[in-house]
Formats: structure tokens, sequence, C-alpha cells
């Protein structure tokens, strides 16, 4: 059997899981399978109405296993609660947009993606500290590795927040779909509406817009998507500073990121005689180079 490393209970001596363990994968899959279903059932109404959006619930549900991929990949084992949690963002992210959240709550899109940004720096970390030990370098409590943690950090939760945002842009542009919410705004400052083709021409105060002698029932001017874009890229920024914060101040080392991490299998553990498992021990010499 496979050794797991669960961070919330172990296998007893036989390799058997115990009970606490059995609960822990019975409430994992109560919850893949609610979160299965709304999707599904979420995904069909779509299809009915003929709402494009549809296409959300289906990336839904891949993005529900992305969790189970990744513990069975870098053989780790998340805590009962995290797992939800993360679900449940998974969930009201896609299901927001299916049921109009975003119209109704404008500061729905915020916090969903200042809550994406703290979950996808704690897995840039995650994804630094493995391969940090895959590479043997130090375990942590320097400064340097604080601040590459830090790094990894925001890099990785801006990097996903673009590749989705281009995404967006892709699907508006190929069908029309507007996933990159509009913004009305009173004020165009613009180097094409300049005196000169190098002084960036204003105008201020807009109230009405015209296209081809038709009036948009909107008072001011319509921006396609650029706010909303980078609003969500600061929002994801805003959620990454703190894991960034909390990396410096513990120097690297793990503090919030205990349901990540990878303990050391049993048939790797030192010998009772003063041995080692089948991996070779690591030793700093002089220079402060791993043998």
């Amino acid at each position: 059997m496979r050794d797991r490393n669960r961070s919330f209970s172990e296998p007893n001596e036989k390799g058997e899981d115990t009970l606490r363990d059995r609960a822990g994968k019975l409430f994992r899959a109560i919850v893949i399978a609610a979160c299965a279903a709304l999707t599904l059932f979420s995904m069909t109404w779509l299809l009915i109405r003929g709402e494009p959006y549809w296409i959300r619930c289906l990336i839904g549900l891949f993005v529900i296993l992305f969790p189970l991929i990744s513990e069975y990949l870098f053989s780790f084992r998340m805590k009962p609660a995290v797992f939800a949690v993360i679900q449940f963002y998974v969930l009201s992210f896609v299901l927001g947009k299916c049921f109009h959240v975003y119209e109704m709550l404008p500061w729905w899109d915020i916090v969903m993606h200042f809550w994406g940004g703290v979950s996808l720096s704690v897995v840039g970390v995650f994804f630094f500290q493995y391969l940090a030990k895959d590479h043997r370098t130090d375990a942590g409590g320097s400064f340097p590795r604080a601040v590459a943690a830090a790094l990894s950090a925001v890099c990785f939760a801006l990097a996903v927040g673009a590749c989705w945002e281009m995404l967006e842009f892709a699907a508006d542009r190929l069908f029309g779909w507007d996933m990159q919410t509009d913004t009305v705004i009173y004020r165009i400052d613009s180097l094409l509406i300049g005196e000169r083709p190098w002084n960036a021409g204003t105008i201020e105060d807009v109230q009405e817009t015209i296209v081809n002698g038709e009036k948009l029932p909107v008072s001011g001017y319509v921006d396609i998507g650029l706010y909303d874009t980078i609003e969500d890229l600061f929002s994801l920024a805003a959620g990454a500073v703190p894991v960034a914060v909390i990396c410096l101040i513990s120097k690297g080392k793990n503090v919030l990121f205990n349901f990540f991490s990878r303990r050391r299998k049993r048939e790797d553990a030192p010998k009772a005689s003063g041995g080692v498992g089948p991996e070779k021990s690591i030793e700093k010499n002089g220079n402060g180079v791993y043998n």
C-alpha cells in the first residue's frame, strides 16, 4: 500500500487506514460528489437556457479534481477542512458567473480574486518548497530562501491569473461571451484624440456614447474589459502579498503550509542500528556544498 504521508492521521503498524482516516476519505468523497453534482446540474441548466457560461462549468469539473491529482502526483494529503474550502472556492468561482452573482453582488468578483490570490500563492510556495527539497537545498531559515519563497508566491498567483485573463479575452473575441466585464467610465485619455501624435487628448465628464448613430443605454463611455482585467490582477496581488510577507517573517519555513508538508516515508527513516534508509544522507562539507 502506497504511503500517502497523511498530515491528519497515520496508518497503523500493518499499514491499514485508521477510523479517522476512513472518515476523512468519506468526507472528501461526499464533498467531491456534491460539487460535481451541482456543477453538472448548472451546466445542464445553462445549456437548456442557451447561455454561454456552461463552459465555466466544464472547466470547473476538471478543476474540482485538481486537488486529488496534485495529492497523488506529489504524495501529500490535505486536511479535510482545507480540502473543503478549496472545493467551495472553485464552486463559488464557477457558479457565481452562471447564476449572475457577479451582477447582483458587485464585490463578489473582488472577494473571489482576492481569495484566489491567497490560494494560488500558497500553491506557489508549496511548489518552491517541493523543488527545493528535490534539489537538496537548505531546509529553511535563511533570508535568501525566504525571498525566493515570497517571490514564488506572488509570481505564481499572478501567472495563473494572467493565463485566466487571456482565456477570458480569447472567449470574448472568438465567441462574444463578454467574460471580461465592461465598465462605464466618464473620462477618456488617448493619443488617438490628441492634437498632436505625441500628446494624449482628454475628454472629461462623458455623459453619453453614440455608435453608428445609435445612443447606448448608459450614461458614460463603455470600457471593453480593461478595467475589469486590471482590477482582477490587483485583487490577486492583494491576496498573494500577505502570504509573501508571512514567508519573509518566517524565513521561508512552513508556518501556514503544514497541510502541504511532506513527511519522510518510513522506509526512508534511519534504521535503529544507526544506518540510513534507501536514500543517501545529506551532509554539508566545509565549503557549504551538500554531498
